[in-house]
């Protein structure tokens, strides 16, 4: 009887989910599932909560939005998949009530040129301002600690960004095909540096890496066509050559560590052959040089060192593990999950998914090898069974 309920409750709340016209680019959300009221306020859709509000929507056409910093008597505090694909928007401005940058908050925004963040803002979320590809310039404010995956994919015109040394991490895909990047600063704050975070960056002529960077990813500066020498720090101790692939005017590759682990490349990704190999003299970086037939040139003999080092391992980068349904790999089966499947099934209408392989495979709850409401169905029933018996699972409803 319960999964009767469940399974009428989750009907009625994925025919709201979807919209009937696209007036409005929202995210959807279920306010039946959570504890908020919807409302509108000039061009502005927004989430009413206890005490803070989500501003969640705007309309398409918008050009000019100004974000109030209370709505409702109530601080705004987050933006979260409001003005996805606003592609008139040219300005706004936000609040410094405001927090949270979150999920696709400005994604395909394609017309924004400019915008200031506030000093308030802590997060940038996952593909916030993925594709504002007339985006020219961005100051990340310093009480900034967290950037997501895909934040400014495609931002092709974005020619300068300033990083505060308040981040720790710069995620996978956070500067991918970021065209006319010429040069970044990584502030000494950083320990790694996810996978092709830096792919396609087709006018980075320069990278300076810190020695505070411990992990750098695959395929990181895969494309940097006009990337021309870098130097890996010793605190770097492994690295896949891959990420250097496609790096076509990569003439000096210096490697610091004189022990590091350098991860063969498949004949597809490899350093470019004119390109010198520099390290210090009987180190791997010297004996991956002379294996590959590389002119290898040496920093002199290996330092002895002042003191011994620690013995502690080094941390290990972990990927989130993205289990059946919850997209956002928190751990929990929310409706932000729910969310997150509708909108990338409204983006596979223009074109390909921009969910991760890991988070489609979580998507595709059926197990079918698609995307589509089906999968939202079964969520929506496990989310609303799920208010009546704590011990329900997903694959109850599978």
């Amino acid at each position: 009887m319960k999964k009767i309920i469940a399974g009428a409750l989750a009907c009625c709340l994925l025919a709201g989910a979807v919209p009937a016209g696209v007036q409005f680019a929202d995210n959807a959300l279920l306010a039946a599932a959570d504890n908020y009221t919807e409302g509108e306020s000039g061009d502005l859709r927004y989430q009413k909560y206890a005490d803070h509000v989500v501003i969640s929507g705007c309309e398409n056409t918008a050009t000019e939005v100004d974000i109030p910093a209370e709505i409702e008597g109530l601080p705004v505090t987050e933006i979260n998949l409001a003005f996805y694909d606003c592609s008139d928007l040219r300005s706004v401005t936000i609040p410094d009530s405001v927090t949270t940058i979150g999920y696709r908050a400005f994604s395909f925004c394609s017309s924004l040129t400019e915008i200031t963040i506030p000093d308030s803002v802590t997060s940038i979320g996952m593909s916030a301002f993925e594709n504002c590809s007339s985006l020219t310039a961005l100051i990340i404010p310093d009480g900034v600690t967290a950037i997501g995956d895909h934040a400014f994919w495609n931002c092709s015109s974005l020619t300068e960004v300033t990083i505060p040394d308040s981040v720790t991490k710069i995620d996978e895909y956070t500067f991918y095909n970021c065209s006319n990047l010429t040069e970044m600063t990584i502030p000494d704050s950083v320990t790694s540096i996810g996978d092709y975070a830096f792919r396609d960056c087709t006018s980075l002529t320069a990278m300076t890496i810190p020695d505070s960077v411990t992990i750098i990813g695959d395929f990181v500066f895969y494309g940097c066509t006009s990337l021309t020498e870098i130097t890996i720090p010793e605190s770097v101790t492994r690295i896949n050559v891959s990420s250097f692939g496609g790096c076509e005017q990569l003439r000096s590759v210096t490697f610091l560590d004189p022990y590091m682990e350098l991860r063969d490349a498949t004949e597809l990704y490899y350093i470019p052959e004119e390109a010198v190999i520099r390290g210090y003299a009987h180190s791997t970086a010297q004996d991956y040089a002379e294996k590959k037939g590389y002119t290898f040139e040496s920093l002199g003999d290996i330092p002895d060192p002042t003191e011994p080092e620690p013995t502690e391992p080094e941390p290990t980068e972990s990927k989130p593990t993205y289990d059946i349904a919850d997209i956002d790999g928190n751990g929990e089966i929310t409706v932000d999950d729910s969310s997150a499947m509708l909108q990338d099934i409204s983006v596979q209408l223009f074109g390909e998914s921009q969910l991760t392989e890991d988070q489609f495979k979580a998507a595709d709850v059926n197990g079918d090898g698609e995307l589509t409401v089906d999968d939202v169905s079964i969520v929506l029933q496990y989310i609303a069974a799920k208010l009546f018996d704590d011990s329900v699972q997903i694959t109850d409803f599978i």
